[in-house]
């Protein structure tokens, strides 16, 4: 079974989510191609206003966008990386923003977790697992 990533498992307003390797001939992937691509088929995925009145994605808790890992990134993942988010969460109540999942959908190997931290503030975890770790962790 091939790993694959699942997007948005929780309401929220979208502006830009991807990866940028910062070793070797830099390299952007756009996360929200897959997103885009729902906008047309699930009413719960829609263009919404974001920063500065520019143009957004909203998508309401419980939608799962999962598509095929290989069609958006590397075999390999970047030995180096950043990611860049800008989310407006609608409630508390936290979730993946993204995650990329073991072939087996047991565990974590790189995503962005929000969760709920004290009165109107949000925690932003970067989640990742080498392929020697058993479980997944917060790294950042």
């Amino acid at each position: 079974m091939p790993p694959c990533f699942y997007l948005l498992k929780h309401t929220v307003a979208l502006w830009n989510v991807g990866f940028e390797a910062l070793k070797n001939g830099e390299t952007e992937v756009d996360l929200l191609v897959p997103v885009e691509s729902a906008l047309n088929s699930d009413p719960r995925v829609f263009r919404a206003k974001g920063i500065d009145s520019l143009p957004a994605i909203g998508i309401q808790r419980g939608v799962e966008i999962a598509v095929p890992y290989r069609l958006y990134l590397p075999r390999r993942f970047f030995p180096q990386f950043s990611v860049l988010a800008s989310v407006k969460p609608m409630d508390r109540r936290g979730g993946y923003l993204f995650a990329v999942v073991n072939p087996y959908d047991t565990m974590v190997d790189v995503g962005v977790l929000l969760e709920p931290a004290g009165s109107g503030q949000t925690n932003i975890s970067l989640i990742y697992s080498s392929r020697r770790d058993t479980t997944s962790k917060a790294i950042a």
